[in-house]
């Protein structure tokens, strides 16, 4: 993994899931009794994390495929949830080395509470951990990378969607491939939602997110990144869902011209709330 040049942004975001993030949530379930549990199955046509497309080979427009599984429990009224969510790479020539290299074959631990706030406010605070269990320890310098990212977040839901969040991504290995990822990242985000009847949404959003790198941002990619997420979430019944999207955006790679640093993906969600 290395910072300049082209930066590998490790990971997947799991504070904004729906992030220009495969994952996307579904539809509540139809019962009184609801249990709080989600289970997602999410598929894309490429990881893109923060503006990175996580696993390409020459281009930010790389087609790798992801399959993401994950599950999220929110704790009845408490407003805390616990979760789950992977990243596995399923298509590209480099598989393997993506996976030792602490890129694939991601595995997240998400911890978050959510207050609701008086006039359509609400607060979040999360913590995510992420492993990399089967990295080489000869390409990273630690046989399982770990990073944590405690973060928090103020949203607001009226005519449109606004939320700020605020979170710093730390590597707890004291080896430069890992620590020198460490940074600060802030994320305003405006989103809206069309209803199309009691099943079918259409949900627009525009995030825009700043990395302030632990070394510093001189000379340094990926310190920028602007996405933009259309998804269709459609209740089928019973709590089950399906959820397409596509999503493009761009972020800034040292030299390279404004057409090597654009990316574009497809994705599709399935799930079911329990």
């Amino acid at each position: 993994m290395k910072k300049n040049g082209i930066v590998v942004t490790v990971l997947a975001a799991a504070l904004f899931m729906a992030r220009s993030s495969p994952a996307a949530a579904g539809t509540e379930p139809e019962e009184d009794d609801a249990i709080g549990l989600n289970l997602d199955l999410g598929f894309a046509s490429a990881y893109v994390f923060r503006g990175y497309n996580v696993f390409q080979e020459d281009s930010q427009l790389d087609q790798h495929m992801l399959i993401a599984p994950g599950i999220t429990w929110t704790i009845f009224d408490t407003g805390l949830s616990i979760g789950y969510w992977g990243a596995y790479q399923i298509s590209g020539e480099d598989i393997g080395g993506h996976i030792h290299g602490a890129l694939g074959a991601e595995q997240d631990i998400i911890l978050g509470y959510t207050l609701t706030l008086p006039h359509d406010l609400s607060l979040s605070f999360g913590l995510v951990g992420y492993l990399y269990p089967w990295a080489d320890k000869s390409d990273v310098g630690a046989k399982c990378p770990v990073f944590l990212e405690p973060g928090a977040g103020l949203a607001w839901a009226g005519p449109v969607d606004l939320s700020l969040k605020v979170s710093y991504f730390l590597g707890l290995q004291d080896e430069p491939a890992i620590r020198g990822l460490s940074y600060l990242y802030v994320n305003p985000r405006v989103g809206k939602t069309f209803a199309f009847g009691e099943r079918v949404k259409l949900s627009v959003g525009v995030g825009y997110g700043f990395k302030l790198w632990q070394e510093g941002n001189d000379g340094a990619s990926n310190i920028h990144d602007v996405a933009l997420d259309v998804s269709l979430p459609i209740d089928i019944a019973f709590g089950l869902y399906v959820t397409p999207s596509v999503h493009t955006g761009w972020t800034n790679l040292v030299e390279k011209g404004l057409a090597d640093e654009l990316f574009v993906y497809g994705g599709l969600n399935v799930g079911v709330n329990l």
